[in-house]
């Protein structure tokens, strides 16, 4: 909420060719504070901004066309989704510096995400589940804690039954979950947010 709120006013009152130097100034500038300041309470509830300025940097310089050359070769793509993977699966990238890590994972997934978007090389993961859950996904990313919270209560509340055992327990919390938040955005998404975006696309008329 405290990143929308600061982004926001941002874009809307600094002239466009001068947001990405904003942004950029801001993107190193608080990684710095986060990084190397005794301002403990940014870690301590993981105030990570960077992450999304980086992202934000990376969606100003594909607009501008900044970024074809990433799109020359095959090459770019496979290196950019080896490192993803390699962060999933590995500690390749568990570098000993905290700061070192950060700044690997806030280039590599902007760089990736960007791969999956533009620079894909006609791989397609096409269908129709998948777009939807994609139209719903801001919905999925702002409810799952929720869908989270009310599933753990509730398998809290059977526990007394002793009805499952442990791993059975936790496999049934993470489907509920997915299951539940999915469910949450589907109706927000189709009785809430639908008509709000709809107003956007009469305003930008």
């Amino acid at each position: 909420e405290q990143f929308y709120l600061m982004i926001a006013p941002l874009a809307f009152f600094i002239r466009y060719k001068y947001l990405f130097l904003v942004l950029a100034s801001l993107t190193f500038g608080y990684f710095g504070v986060y990084h190397f300041t005794n301002l403990d309470f940014l870690r301590t509830y993981r105030f990570v901004y960077f992450f999304l300025f980086f992202g934000g940097l990376v969606a100003i310089l594909e607009e501008r066309k900044r970024l074809e050359f990433l799109k020359s070769s095959a090459i770019f793509p496979i290196i950019i989704t080896l490192f993803a993977v390699l962060s999933f699966t590995t500690d390749i990238l568990e570098f000993g510096a905290f700061w070192k890590r950060n700044l690997s994972m806030a280039i590599i997934f902007p760089l990736f995400i960007h791969t999956l978007a533009f620079n894909s090389k006609g791989i397609k993961i096409e269908s129709k589940l998948l777009i939807y859950l994609g139209t719903i996904s801001y919905g999925i990313y702002m409810f799952h804690v929720i869908a989270l919270n009310f599933v753990v209560f509730f398998f809290l509340k059977i526990d007394k039954l002793n009805i499952f055992n442990d791993v059975i327990t936790i496999i049934l919390i993470n489907i509920s979950t997915f299951v539940v938040a999915i469910a949450f955005a589907h109706f927000s998404y189709k009785y809430f947010e639908s008509y709000f975006l709809k107003l956007k696309l009469k305003f930008r008329e």
